[in-house]
């Protein structure tokens, strides 16, 4: 037996009442939803590409700092045991 078209916005309505109880927190109204989705198909291909990069390059320097720190922690700690235990320079 197929669903009538009333029948379907009585459950899609009944739906949306059971979410809007449980996760009143989360919920994003529809029309902004809509319109969150649509800025991003505003953006055209090399736009969307350039965001990628950007992303990639974040990523890459967050490694990079992190890897940095913690080599310039190490060598430090080298240096003060070498001066720690007498090391002449």
């Amino acid at each position: 037996m197929p669903l009538t078209e009333q029948d379907a916005t009585l459950l899609a309505e009944k739906l949306i009442e059971k979410v809007h109880e449980q996760k009143h927190n989360f919920w994003i109204e529809p029309e902004q939803h809509y319109n969150d989705h649509a800025r991003w198909r505003g953006f055209d291909e090399d736009q969307i590409r350039s965001l990628h990069d950007l992303i990639k390059a974040y990523r890459s320097a967050r490694g990079l700092f992190w890897k940095a720190f913690l080599g310039f922690a190490i060598v430090g700690t080298l240096v003060l045991v070498a001066i720690g235990m007498g090391v002449k320079q």
